[in-house]
């Protein structure tokens, strides 16, 4: 079996054949190097005279291939590229590592930047799916389900909307996951199965493939911009809740998730959920409630109980913040406590973690998701 992110990208290219021929100009969002260029000449049915590669982290290939121009900044503001001076805008797998205002900004500039009846198309993981799989990452700041693209084009000022799917993951009439990284036969479905079937499932697929021509209608921007907000509000609660831990037990208590340690066991109490952030001041608000251990005598004031931090980062998590928990700041009264801990960060970051360490010397337990403000 092939390496499965080799298959999954042969799928994609399937669908970049599928796209309507004859763009001269095409604006890319997410370039990510001269590979790419490359990929996509590879793949689109015709030659393409001029490519606008949009790309606000990585710099550019050196050097740059022939017929690209590279703009280092935001997709979110398109304002260097005349109106109406593209015929294809192809976003491949970066809606997902957006900011909110720039996934809204992006559709009605595309709008914008389209001559009349030009295409955009635009490829993203399934935030149904996701969510059913367990499967998160780091790097993503947002995933949409296949109503929300659908509305969200229509909104921008989009028309013919057609959304496919790529890479079954979901199987309804039975209510099941299909393992979305393995390419073996699965409880009755192969590979080629699953992927030939995605086509005309896209909310039951791993990812959604839309493409839509531009009308001549103009963007309801405000609009737009509410409902984009509002997905990703839905979408970041969604990933603050997946919180994980190495010591205690998960239970609800009045409806709150909680994870609630043993006496004497010491370790992460609660840790995740790998997310990313933007550059600002933020506060993480811990409830944390602690009772002493009946079988050794009370602590100290003074005497280390655990700890609060915030790291950063995906491979080696890197400390922002800390604080650590002693009996004079959390009172050993089995009540719940809120406790705050600021850190500010000067670039995006990703994989953040919000974690509580008990050192077992008390009965600890703290409710999830932590606040994020």
């Amino acid at each position: 079996m092939p390496d499965f992110n080799d298959f999954l990208h042969e799928l994609r290219s399937r669908e970049l054949e599928r796209l309507p021929d004859g763009a001269r100009t095409v604006l890319h969002g997410g370039a990510a190097g001269t590979w790419y260029f490359e990929w996509f000449d590879e793949h689109y049915p015709t030659a393409v005279d001029r490519h606008i590669g949009v790309e606000a982290f990585s710099p550019p290939p050196d050097p740059l291939p022939p017929r690209v121009e590279w703009l280092q900044r935001t997709l979110g503001d398109l304002s260097p590229v005349p109106g109406g001076s593209v015929d294809l805008v192809f976003a491949g797998e970066v809606l997902e590592h957006l900011w909110p205002e720039d996934v809204a900004g992006f559709l009605a500039e595309a709008h914008r930047v389209l001559a009349p009846g030009g295409k955009i198309a635009a490829d993203s993981p399934n935030r149904l799916v996701t969510k059913k799989l367990g499967w998160d990452h780091p790097e993503h700041t947002v995933e949409f389900t296949v109503e929300e693209i659908r509305e969200f084009l229509g909104l921008a000022g989009f028309d013919d909307v057609e959304i496919r799917g790529v890479w079954l993951c979901y199987d309804p009439e039975r209510d099941r996951v299909l393992p979305f990284d393995e390419l073996g036969r699965v409880a009755g479905w192969d590979a080629e199965r699953r992927a030939a079937e995605a086509a005309d499932r896209p909310e039951d697929s791993f990812v959604w493939w839309a493409d839509a021509r531009r009308a001549e209608r103009e963007p309801d921007y405000e609009a737009l911009k509410r409902r984009v907000h509002e997905a990703y509000d839905g979408y970041r609660a969604q990933r603050l809740s997946r919180m994980h831990h190495t010591v205690g037990s998960r239970r609800e208590k009045n409806g709150r998730k909680l994870v609630s340690g043993r006496r004497g066991q010491a370790g992460a109490l609660l840790f995740g959920p790998f997310v990313p952030m933007r550059p600002g001041n933020w506060i993480a608000r811990f409830r944390i409630s602690a009772m002493p251990a009946r079988w050794r005598s009370d602590p100290e004031p003074d005497e280390p109980l655990g700890s609060l931090d915030v790291t950063v980062g995906e491979s080696e998590p890197r400390v922002v913040a800390e604080r650590p928990l002693t009996a004079r700041e959390l009172p050993l009264d089995g009540q719940e406590h809120t406790l705050e801990l600021p850190f500010e960060l000067d670039r995006t970051e990703f994989g953040a973690q919000f974690r509580v360490h008990t050192f077992g010397r008390v009965r600890m337990s703290t409710w999830y998701p932590v606040e994020v403000e």
